[in-house]
């Protein structure tokens, strides 16, 4: 009688060889114009990623005797630069929200 793991072993044994194969075409060049085409598309990706990008965040507390939330609004610059995607942030402006008679100027 042969168990479940006697059949998968060989598969198994394929499975690693076929990985070892692959990583080996890639090391070796055969596999550049893979490489070239990740390359490619990673660089596409960055140039439709770029731009500026608004947004708000807002910080939040609950306590028994207090409700409050900040919120802070500003822009994010993603900026390709030598080939990776840089985040710049800048604050424009928060409000501040309470259950309390909290003034903020």
């Amino acid at each position: 009688m042969t168990h479940s793991t006697d059949r998968v072993r060989p598969r198994a044994r394929w499975l690693v060889v076929g990985v070892l194969l692959v990583v080996a075409f890639t090391l070796t060049g055969f596999g550049s114009a893979t490489v070239a085409g990740a390359s490619s598309a990673r660089q596409e990706a960055l140039e439709r990623l770029a731009g500026r990008y608004a947004h708000y965040d807002v910080v939040a507390y609950q306590g028994d005797a207090m409700k409050t939330l900040i919120i802070s609004y500003g822009f994010t610059d993603l900026d390709e630069v030598d080939g990776e995607l840089v985040a710049r942030d800048s604050f424009c402006f928060s409000e501040h929200r309470s259950d309390q008679p909290i003034k903020v100027q």
